[in-house]
């Protein structure tokens, strides 16, 4: 009969130190005040469009993208935030490097610690040479989860979305119509769609 209790004592025990341990990993959250975001992210392209006429000049393009950003955001709501951020995204065939300035915002499900949001981001990429291209309109749009770390203000951001950005391009080729000796400098538009998955970690002034 003691054992019985006994057992039955201690898998209630186990039960209410899992329960809480589960309430603690998952707590619920202020959500408010600023919080700060560095980020890494990569991205595989989808088919690009561009408005030069030889169109076999897109088997050249090369899908992939990778870059880093940092963000400084703030809640206006329990579950609303907004920011800005400056960051670095390096395209590859034809190569381009380029300043992308931001804004953002994310719509969190919840004020738990570990939630899914929904986030979109848009503003300007600026070219990091003195050339008229690398530079251009851009915006992202996707999905998230925020999950905590040990230390309670620290998080991290999985986001994976759909990114675009257009800008300008040149090729030494022909003109349309003109011989192969009659070579110039062509400037084109491009459109440049990606799936872009990145991670971020995420530090709060708040908890």
């Amino acid at each position: 009969m003691k054992l019985n209790l006994r057992i039955k004592v201690f898998t209630l025990g186990l039960f209410i130190f899992a329960a809480i341990n589960s309430h603690a990993q998952n707590r619920i959250l202020r959500n408010s005040g600023f919080y700060y975001t560095l980020e890494a992210n990569a991205g595989y392209g989808l088919k690009m469009k561009t408005d030069y006429w030889a169109v076999d000049i897109k088997n050249d393009f090369s899908p992939f993208n990778f870059g880093a950003k940092a963000t400084a955001n703030i809640f206006l709501t329990d579950y609303f935030s907004v920011g800005a951020g400056l960051g670095y995204n390096e395209y590859h065939g034809p190569k381009m490097r380029t300043l992308p300035l931001t804004a953002n915002f994310k719509l969190f499900t919840s004020r738990q610690a570990r939630t899914p949001f929904v986030y979109a981001d848009g503003g300007y990429a600026m070219r990091t040479d003195a050339d008229k291209q690398h530079k251009g309109p851009l915006y992202e749009i996707g999905i998230g989860y925020r999950h905590q770390l040990q230390r309670r203000h620290n998080f991290l951001l999985f986001k994976l979305g759909y990114s675009y950005f257009k800008t300008k391009h040149w090729m030494w080729r022909p003109r349309e119509g003109t011989e192969y000796s009659d070579w110039d400098f062509q400037w084109y538009y491009i459109e440049r769609p990606a799936i872009s998955f990145s991670i971020c970690f995420y530090h709060s002034t708040r908890f």
